[in-house]
């Protein structure tokens, strides 16, 4: 610019204009202008060469601000009244569940506009956010994002910008719960509003807190294989001194599952096992070995398979012979057999003797199970007797589980305890034998046959079926006289 002396001021317009309102969200603080002026000494020498000075008392430089005019009345400043409330779906949450946690938010401006309005959650460490609700028409669909300042973890969503007066907003935000500690009893967290007005520009900070609770459901299940045994055992007889499982009898395996269906983790159950091993002072059920499977140890209160019997190896293809012998007894219809003698007698340890299985569990984390394998056999000697033939019986054994302990030390739970029975029937069957035919019924049989055939060569001789059938008299004439003539016949030829 050329100002020059003695005359008016020099004045230059620039226009300036405000971007879209959707390209800034400060609509708070005053857009400042700064000018400032100095001297271009390369143009402002006159013809002497001397240069002109600025006056020093006079500041070179000047600033103002141009406010944008928002709807807050007459001074143009905006008094917001933010509110804000918070409800979760769940009053407790399982710790190990996998179901998310889901805050229903309601924030409210019953003031003057607030601008750059935004609601802040403040998310436990145990928590992390899935999204926003978009599946009911009730919500609003915000925008958030995740954000990290100073460690602290925070999901930030959009109010708007300007968040208007009488702006009533329900929204719902979905969040996981993992990774907790053994220590925690809650899951708390903290939500407000804040906005850029100069005044009330946040609201009261609001908490949601869910307890945490301890839930473990946690089953035992039992199976007999197989669950029915038929006897006696076609081509099989019991031998005194056993050295084989073969020469004991039948194979029969209880198998037991400890399963923790969750969602939360124990530390330690106990498993207890009560099998019929002997009655009267006879053998029941031969326990050849256990396997285990799982955080599992066991003890018994017995000996072991003390006869050392034997494993069979692996049967060969031609070998097949021993292998149907063995199986006999378990693999007969009940429509091959006879009918069943008498009804199932119950063999418990309320009868029989039994042998007791200790077992303690270990960790078990929602979905893991323990397993309890025994392999026993049939000690169908005792079956055989005089006393024990034709009556059937049924095995009864048992299994009890206590959880005694549970990684969670300031939470208040329950104990899972329950038991299942394991039945095994010994079923006696009658074969089904070929009677012998009473002489008199044969001899019966022979007249009554004789007596038909009688009847029927009577009956054939009375419609003559036994008359001869003689050829009539011209074939013979015919014959006689032409033998002369064959006679003749030969006499000339010789």
């Amino acid at each position: 610019m050329s100002v020059t002396n003695g005359k008016g001021p020099a004045c230059e317009e620039l226009d300036a204009y405000l971007q879209d309102e959707t390209e800034f969200r400060d609509k708070i603080t005053p857009i400042t202008i700064f000018l400032e002026y100095s001297l271009d000494y390369k143009t402002a020498a006159d013809q002497t060469g001397l240069l002109p000075i600025l006056n020093q008392f006079t500041p070179a430089n000047i600033t103002k601000q141009a406010h944008i005019l928002l709807d807050c009345g007459e001074d143009n400043i905006c008094k917001p009244e933010l509110k804000l409330s918070v409800k979760s779906d769940q009053t407790q949450i399982y710790i190990g569940d996998d179901n998310p946690l889901t805050l229903e938010v309601t924030a409210e401006n019953r003031g003057e506009g607030a601008y750059e309005a935004e609601l802040l959650v403040y998310m436990p460490p145990q928590a992390d956010f899935i999204g926003v609700v978009r599946n009911s028409e009730k919500l609003a669909r915000l925008s958030c994002a995740y954000k990290t300042e100073n460690q602290t973890r925070m999901v930030v969503c959009d109010l708007g910008n300007p968040m208007k007066a009488g702006t009533n907003l329900v929204s719902g935000l979905r969040f996981s719960v993992h990774q907790l500690s053994e220590q925690d009893t809650s899951v708390k967290f903290d939500l407000k509003i804040q906005s850029s007005n100069l005044f009330d520009n946040t609201s009261p900070v609001v908490s949601s807190m869910t307890t945490l609770a301890v839930l473990a459901k946690v089953e035992i299940r039992g199976v007999s294989t197989p669950d029915q045994l038929f006897l006696p055992i076609a081509n099989w007889q019991p031998k005194e001194n056993p050295m084989i499982e073969d020469d004991i009898g039948p194979l029969v395996q209880h198998i037991y599952e400890l399963r923790n269906n969750g969602p939360s983790t124990f530390s330690k159950a106990i498993l207890d096992l009560e099998w019929p091993y002997k009655y009267k002072n006879e053998s029941l059920l031969y326990i050849i070995q256990y396997e285990i499977e799982g955080p599992m140890k066991c003890t018994t209160d017995m000996e072991i398979n003390p006869l050392n019997i034997t494993m069979p190896k692996a049967p060969e293809k031609n070998d097949t012979t021993r292998e149907d012998s063995r199986e006999d007894g378990r693999n007969r219809h009940r429509r091959d057999l006879g009918p069943v003698e008498g009804e199932l007698e119950t063999l418990g340890c309320g009868k029989a003797e039994c042998l007791k299985i200790k077992c303690q569990v270990g960790r078990l984390e929602r979905g893991k199970s323990a397993i309890l394998y025994i392999r026993s056999r049939l000690w169908a000697a005792t079956f055989m007797k005089n006393e024990n033939q034709n009556h059937s019986y049924t095995l009864k054994s048992s299994a009890t589980f206590n959880v005694i302990e549970m990684p969670y030390k300031n939470l208040t739970y329950d104990y899972p305890s329950n038991y299942t029975l394991v039945n095994t029937s010994i079923i006696w069957v009658k074969p089904d034998s070929a009677q012998p035919v009473p002489g008199w019924v044969i001899a019966l049989a022979v007249l009554a046959g004789l007596l038909l055939l009688g009847l029927l060569i009577f009956v054939m001789y009375k419609v003559g079926f036994f008359k001869r059938v003689r050829p009539p008299q011209e074939d013979s004439t015919e014959k006689e006289q032409l033998q002369p003539q064959e006679k003749g016949d030969g006499g000339a030829e010789a």
